[in-house]
């Protein structure tokens, strides 16, 4: 039985078992000793992907203000792929890691 403040405490919102990818990768990174920088790749596609739509607005003017509300709403329609996807992903990582 988890402790109160635990990172699995259901009554916190977390469910038992359930592992922040971040937490995977940096965990990665620091199992083999490796140095900050080998996380940059990581870090600079979180970036980039977060600065997307400020990028599409800026870059595209006005015709951005048409494409981004539909490009929001597909992305609510579909937010289970994404999670999907992402979860796959560091799935992937901590399964390579531990094949090590």
């Amino acid at each position: 039985m988890p402790r109160c403040g635990d990172p699995g405490d259901p009554a916190l919102g977390r469910p038992q078992g359930r592992e922040d990818g971040r937490a995977a990768v940096g965990a990665s990174a620091a199992r083999h000793s490796l140095a900050w920088w080998h996380l940059l790749p990581f870090i600079l596609l979180t970036v980039v992907l977060l600065a997307v739509p400020l990028l599409v607005l800026l870059l595209a003017g006005g015709r951005a203000g048409k494409a981004l509300p539909r490009i929001r709403d597909w992305a609510d329609e579909h937010a289970w792929v994404v999670s999907e996807v992402v979860i796959a992903f560091f799935a992937l990582v901590t399964v390579l890691d531990l094949l090590r």
